[in-house]
């Protein structure tokens, strides 16, 4: 796939494309990963008819990295909408993974109009999430990663080592390749990537009084919305998802995929592609 560059929301963003037509759907990836992460899920949907934009999110190269390092939940919702607009698209089905799936969950908050359904994956709405000690244990990165200098260091030392580490511990069952990652370390090693990655942890906790990002937290999604967890995540825990259903004012399912992890989509590309299928088509 090409990558192709368009202007968003006071930034220039990288993208790819796959299908034409006028079903839209915008694929969102999360930490750390690019929009590599979506090759799989772009095919199966532009042969089934869809036209599917997965943008590098803000700060991921080749999008640019935003000169006030700012990437709270508001920001993250700002861009997609911004992207929507540039693309004139009316409305469009939204799919979000990790860190997308709040900019996802806030997007629609803000403007609901222009979403059809949601797709999240491996993260509840943000309004069920519980910090029992298991929960804070398997996410204890949110915490290492405010000590700013040292995370840096971390990801950076011996040629970004640390994207294999966090890869084996939040999908431990996944076998993949040096292939599979090299995109997110190409990623990684431009200049500012890692600075602007951590980014969206220490702007969680920054922009952590800001009422504007709490009432997006807090919306309920009033879309219809298909959640999938793998249930051996490392880095979440399930206990959140019986009451994730609160969260919702539509349509709501919700699928655990067994003996995957945070990363499912791309552990199980058939499977997610054919839940994904069956959601939109339904």
């Amino acid at each position: 796939m090409d990558i192709r560059t368009i202007y968003a929301n006071g930034l220039d963003f990288a993208y790819y494309e796959q299908g034409t037509g006028d079903n839209h759907v915008i694929c969102l990836h999360g930490f750390p990963d690019t929009a590599d992460t979506w090759r799989d899920l772009m095919l199966s949907l532009a042969d089934a008819g869809y036209h599917v934009i997965a943008p590098f999110m803000r700060g991921y190269h080749p999008t640019q990295i935003p000169a006030d390092a700012q990437y709270s939940s508001k920001n993250l919702a700002h861009d997609v909408i911004g992207l929507l607009d540039a693309f004139a698209f009316d409305t469009v089905t939204l799919i979000g993974h990790d860190w997308a799936a709040l900019a996802a969950y806030s997007a629609v908050a803000l403007a609901p109009e222009r979403f059809d359904k949601l797709i999240t994956v491996a993260i509840p709405h943000p309004r069920a999430l519980r910090f029992d000690a298991l929960t804070l244990w398997k996410a204890r990165h949110f915490l290492t990663f405010q000590i700013r200098p040292l995370a840096v260091n971390w990801m950076k030392q011996n040629n970004y080592q640390a994207l294999d580490t966090i890869f084996r511990r939040w999908s431990p069952n996944w076998q993949y390749t040096k292939d599979d990652i090299q995109p997110v370390r190409d990623c990684f090693a431009q200049a500012g990537v890692v600075q602007a990655t951590l980014g969206y942890y220490w702007s969680f906790f920054t922009s952590a009084s800001d009422p504007d990002v709490q009432k997006l937290n807090r919306a309920k999604t009033p879309i219809p919305t298909l959640s999938v967890f793998g249930d051996a995540d490392g880095a979440l825990t399930l206990s959140a998802l019986d009451k994730t259903h609160n969260a919702f004012t539509a349509e709501y399912e919700q699928v655990v995929l067994p003996d995957v992890g945070h990363f499912l989509h791309r552990e199980v590309p058939d499977d997610f592609a054919e839940l994904v299928l069956k959601f939109l088509q339904g």
